[in-house]
C-alpha cells in the first residue's frame, strides 16, 4: 500500500521503494551493457552510452536509500497514543536542509503551533527547532515551533493542543513540512 509523506510507516515504505528502484535501474544497466557487448562485440557502442545515462537515476535512488537507513518509524503503540482527530499529526518526516538531515518522528500541528518529537539520537533537537521556525516563518509570521527529545514532554505539550482553535493555515504548515521532507 502506498504511503504519503507525513503518514505513519512512510520511512519503511520509502526505503523499500528506493532500494527496489536502485536495483531495478542497475539490472537494466547491466542488461543493456550485456546486449550491447553481445551485439557489437565491443564495449565502445551506443548501448554503453545509454547504460551510463541510466546510472544517473540509479545513483539518485541509491543516495535516497542511503540517507534513510538511520531513520525508522516509531513504535505503533506510541503513534496510537498521540494520534487524535483534534489536531494534525504527521509522522516519519526526514527534513533536509543544505547542511544536515533531521529526523522528526512526530509533528503535531494546530493553531499555528508545531510540536515535534525527535527520537533519533543523532538529530540536533535545537537545530531542528530553529530550522523549522525559519522555514515556517518565511511563509507565515508567528508560527511557534517546539521540538522535544523526551516523549512524555511531547505528549504533555500535545495534549494542550486539544483545547486550542484550529487555524486556517494549519493545513499549509503540514504541506510545507512535507515539501521540506524526503
Amino acid at each position: 500500500m502506498r504511503k504519503e509523506k507525513g503518514q505513519y510507516g512512510y520511512i519503511q515504505y520509502k526505503k523499500i521503494y528506493q532500494l527496489l528502484m536502485t536495483l531495478g535501474c542497475l539490472i537494466l544497466v547491466m542488461g543493456i551493457l550485456f546486449v550491447g557487448l553481445m551485439y557489437y562485440k565491443t564495449i565502445s557502442n551506443i548501448m554503453t552510452v545509454i547504460a551510463v545515462v541510466i546510472v544517473i537515476p540509479a545513483a539518485k535512488f541509491g543516495v535516497g536509500y542511503i540517507v534513510l537507513i538511520p531513520y525508522k518509524s516509531a513504535d505503533e503503540s506510541l503513534y496510537k497514543e498521540v494520534r487524535s482527530d483534534k489536531y494534525t499529526l504527521m509522522s516519519d518526516l526526514v527534513i533536509t536542509s543544505e547542511q544536515k538531515i533531521m529526523g522528526v518522528t512526530f509533528a503535531a500541528i494546530k493553531a499555528k503551533r508545531v510540536y515535534c518529537f525527535i527520537s533519533h539520537k543523532k538529530t540536533d533537537v535545537v537545530g531542528t527547532e530553529k530550522y523549522l521556525k525559519e522555514i515556517l516563518n518565511s511563509e507565515f509570521q508567528g508560527v511557534a515551533v517546539k521540538a522535544f527529545s523526551d516523549y512524555e514532554k511531547f505528549k504533555n505539550a500535545v495534549s494542550g493542543l486539544e483545547e486550542l482553535e484550529s487555524d486556517a493555515k494549519d493545513k499549509r504548515i503540514g504541506e510545507l513540512l512535507c515539501i521540506y521532507s524526503m
